[in-house]
């Protein structure tokens, strides 16, 4: 698929209603003012997602979902374990909080940023898309992300990687959201909005 600097612009565009829809979320879950950096919208060499990105060594916690509907494909939200700490501690409003609560809600978080994220994109280009039952997962970042495409059978040297990225007074959260559509999803979301 070509990817010229109007469909670019149109992708950036949708991601961004979808990732203020997640922001917003997670604001209201987390009781915090959570923003939203611009969406990251580019065409990586392989390798060079890792060092642009998130360092293909660097341990993760991630909230997987299977997108479904009229658009098929993966929706990660990805967090240090610093991140994972800090999140569920605004959720539960303790600092003291068991790995096994902290799991459960970064888990159900992510399912709400997905879902969130998912039905703002639908909404705006007239597709029915939702999130599947979410999995915690904790790895490398280079093997799940690597797992995540291959399964997707994306395998071109140069992938798109769709991102967002959030802020909390001021500083960066170490949690990004990547949307993988499967192989000519994005065919049907250029054909939805006319491009």
């Amino acid at each position: 698929m070509k990817f010229d600097d109007v469909r670019l612009d149109s992708l950036r565009e949708i991601i961004n209603v979808g990732g203020g829809h997640a922001a917003t979320s997670l604001a209201v879950l987390t009781g915090k003012r959570i923003e939203m950096a611009i969406p990251d919208v580019k065409l990586l060499d392989y390798q060079k997602l890792f060092t642009d990105l998130i360092g293909a060594d660097q341990v993760v916690d991630a909230v997987y979902n299977q997108i479904e509907g009229d658009l098929t494909g993966v929706f990660l939200f990805v967090v240090s374990h610093e991140t994972s700490d800090l999140l569920a501690q605004f959720m539960t409003g303790s600092r003291d909080v068991s790995l096994e609560i902290q799991q459960s809600a970064l888990n159900e978080l992510g399912n709400i940023i997905a879902n969130s994220f998912l039905c703002a994109v639908g909404d705006l280009v007239g597709l029915n898309v939702q999130a599947n039952v979410p999995t915690l997962m904790h790895d490398v970042f280079g093997a799940l992300i690597t797992s995540t495409y291959m399964e997707l059978e994306q395998y071109d040297e140069q992938i798109l990687v769709i991102r967002n990225e959030f802020k909390y007074a001021q500083q960066n959260l170490d949690a990004s959201l990547f949307f993988i559509p499967a192989s000519g999803n994005l065919e049907k979301m250029f054909d939805a909005i006319g491009l």
